[in-house]
């Protein structure tokens, strides 16, 4: 009921929009998944890290990973789209999202994912924030 009772607000669509395309991008770094995938580009003729690992232990890696994308959809509806009945219907839109954004988008350089993170996204979730934080302190 909380996150439902602050998502009512027609501000709320209008302001984290941007919150939530700087989310997506940090959830992709976060979760190791191209263009961030900085560990697997080193060597691109091998899956990186993955190659010294083999059959159980190789598929637990993997039931791993996505395990993860799966919880940070959940994490994501739950602060952006409203925690509602239709969760599982809406996470499965999130993982396709962050699976379809694979194929579209290019691998970054580390020193990329540097300039992005410091000099765009965390001056413009700060504006916001106070924007917001104002807003609602009225």
């Amino acid at each position: 009921d909380f996150f439902i009772y602050y998502q009512k607000s027609s501000l709320f669509y209008g302001g984290f929009f941007m919150f939530l395309v700087c989310w997506i991008s940090i959830m992709l770094a976060e979760l190791n998944r191209a263009p961030f995938d900085l560990i697997e580009g080193e060597s691109e003729l091998v899956s990186g890290f993955n190659v010294e690992y083999g059959g159980f232990i190789f598929a637990l890696m993997f039931l791993g990973e996505y395990m993860n994308i799966w919880f940070m959809s959940w994490i994501t509806i739950l602060i952006f789209l409203g925690g509602n009945m239709f969760l599982v219907l809406l996470s499965f839109g999130v993982v396709m999202l962050i699976l379809y954004i694979r194929s579209l988008l290019p691998r970054f350089k580390f020193t990329d994912l540097i300039v992005i993170t410091w000099k765009i996204y965390l001056p413009l979730v700060l504006v916001f924030f106070v924007l917001l934080l104002g807003y609602f302190s009225l």
